[in-house]
């Protein structure tokens, strides 16, 4: 009797965001494997559309190093890569930054530029969680960039940012580096940050990829950054840099073909504002936020006055690092400033920050009605005579959004409009989403252009 042929299993194959992929599927499917995570993870017979990058943001974002073997992954780092993959291709597919058509075009060569991912094309770059160096690798013929840090050390900055929960799609850097001139400068995270990868923070250059970051479009021919969204601008430099002089004028420019978009500018060098503002500015652009930094009383006497005397629509004050107990009524009263916000120290050497400091300003602010937002303690906080320490970032935002010390303050009206100079109607306004658990106790969501 010949031998009858087994009949193969058919198995399923399950598309990266469906309802059934889940830890436990992932575990039986890969979980006896002894190859490395990141290879299994490129399997198409498993889960259908993860490639290259995606697969190193989804380790990056679940926290697990993609040279590990699938065998020794615990129930808990399956269910955390399950969840990740749902958040990565969410993220890609809201952000429109990876498409099949700019690979085939040649495009995909700059997907190691965009801002927002965590690890890809990023090896020697500092991790934007702890700090730690990318490093990168080759692991089943492919280059995968991961963080090598051991444990579980959260790393974010206000302005400076990871993609869940804290975004990065609001920062515009057109130049990068910068020179210390005040006490906030002491523990600079640029220069940390920098430190970190061998670089030099006082090495000042104008950025490449991203410099034209508010004009760059997405495939369907819209503007990647949407109308109505808050863009923070040099944060990892000062926009009224001096180095920065040659550069400037076609920064402002972009802004000017951008009347749809909130700029925020933030400067320690309040006094290099006035000669540095375009030819047009007039009475102050109505979709542009002019912010001086007072980090203690010494730089908010030295540039508040200088801020009220400039013609801007809108201002404010960013206490941060917040090093030293800040008075800002007599500037309050005056009706110009439209928001402040304070947060404190972190990186190496960070000095404390007190909780009375924060509720002065706090208080300060209802009195006046201007918005306030404490976005977080920083490393080391001190309340009622006690030190906390907190190097999760995550925790830091957590307990100043748990503190109540914010107020929504009076309405910022901005007049945007679009590029021929219509006034953009509110339903085509972009509304920020907080779509993550973290974002539901952020003490920067105030100020927060959303997920």
């Amino acid at each position: 009797m010949p031998e009858v042929p087994e009949v193969e299993t058919i198995r399923t194959i399950l598309e990266p965001l469906s309802p059934e992929l889940a830890g436990s599927y992932l575990r039986e499917r890969l979980g006896r494997r002894s190859k490395p995570v990141k290879e299994a993870l490129l399997d198409q017979t498993v889960v259908a559309g993860i490639g290259n990058i995606y697969a190193d943001e989804i380790l990056w974002e679940a926290r697990v190093r993609p040279d590990r073997t699938c065998s020794g992954l615990s129930t808990r780092a399956w269910n955390k890569i399950a969840a990740a993959t749902r958040t990565v291709i969410q993220w890609g597919i809201s952000t429109d930054r990876m498409t099949p058509e700019d690979y085939l075009t040649g495009a995909g060569r700059e997907y190691r530029n965009i801002p927002d991912l965590g690890v890809y094309g990023r090896q020697g770059e500092p991790c934007r969680r702890c700090g730690t160096i990318i490093k990168r690798v080759i692991i089943g013929g492919r280059g995968s960039c991961y963080c090598t840090q051991k444990g579980n050390v959260p790393f974010c900055h206000p302005f400076v940012t990871s993609r869940k929960g804290h975004p990065m799609h609001d920062i515009w850097n057109p130049w990068h580096g910068c020179r210390k001139i005040s006490e906030g400068c002491a523990h600079c995270y640029v220069y940390y940050q920098d430190g970190q990868r061998g670089g030099d923070g006082s090495r000042i250059y104008r950025t490449k990829a991203g410099f034209d970051y508010p004009l760059q479009r997405k495939r369907d021919g819209g503007f990647r950054i949407q109308a109505g969204e808050l863009i923070r601008v040099c944060m990892t430099s000062d926009f009224f840099l001096e180095e920065a002089d040659a550069w400037r004028p076609e920064a402002w420019d972009i802004m000017r073909q951008r009347p749809d978009v909130k700029f925020f500018l933030l400067t320690k060098r309040a006094g290099r504002i006035a000669r540095c503002l375009p030819p047009d500015w007039g009475d102050g652009w109505p979709n542009v936020m002019l912010n001086v930094t007072a980090e203690n009383q010494r730089r908010a006497d030295e540039r508040l006055p200088i801020l009220l005397g400039i013609p801007a629509r809108h201002k404010g004050v960013m206490c941060a690092p917040f090093v030293g107990p800040v008075s800002l009524q007599r500037w309050l009263g005056t009706g110009q400033i439209e928001q402040v916000a304070c947060g404190g120290e972190n990186y190496d050497g960070s000095r404390p920050c007190r909780y009375e400091w924060v509720w002065g300003l706090y208080e300060e602010c209802v009195a006046a009605n201007v918005r306030f937002a404490f976005l977080e303690t920083g490393n080391a906080f001190v309340k009622d005579g006690r030190t906390y320490h907190f190097s999760d970032k995550q925790e830091q935002r957590r307990q100043a959004w748990r503190s109540g010390l914010r107020h929504e303050g009076r309405p910022i009206e901005w007049d945007l409009r679009y590029p021929i100079g219509i006034p953009v109607p509110p339903e085509d306004l972009y509304v920020p989403r907080y779509r993550c658990d973290r974002c539901q106790e952020c003490g920067g969501r105030m100020i927060c252009n959303g997920c």
